[in-house]
């Protein structure tokens, strides 16, 4: 699928995805571009949202994510919006009905 993405965020993207990878481990369900990247609808500033897919969500791992966003973000000079959610969001239908996990379904690149 063509996304806006350039270069840049392309290579941040790879090692946001890579150190994310390493840290959480086993807790990592999946990892999706989505958003006006994910789109190909990007303007200039568009962020580039990214949906982090836990098998359990805390603090700790939310913070862990947060982390290498920052520090990703501070290395290649981009903006990666990570969203930290849990897997069940997914399956629960009083979930699977809103807006936001309905345009994921839809839109999402798997990372």
């Amino acid at each position: 699928m063509k996304t806006s993405l350039k270069t840049k965020e392309k290579t941040a993207l790879a090692e946001f995805v890579s150190k994310v990878k390493r840290s959480l481990g086993k807790d990592l369900v999946s990892l999706h571009l989505f958003g006006s990247k994910a789109r190909s609808a990007s303007q200039k500033g568009s962020d580039v949202d990214v949906l982090v897919v836990v098998s359990r969500f805390s603090a700790d791992i939310k913070n862990a994510v947060i982390d290498i966003a920052f520090d990703v973000n501070l290395k290649f000079d981009v903006y990666i919006s990570p969203r930290v959610v849990p897997a069940r969001i997914f399956s629960a239908r009083v979930w699977r009905i809103t807006p936001f996990v309905q345009n994921i379904r839809r839109e999402s690149i798997p990372l």
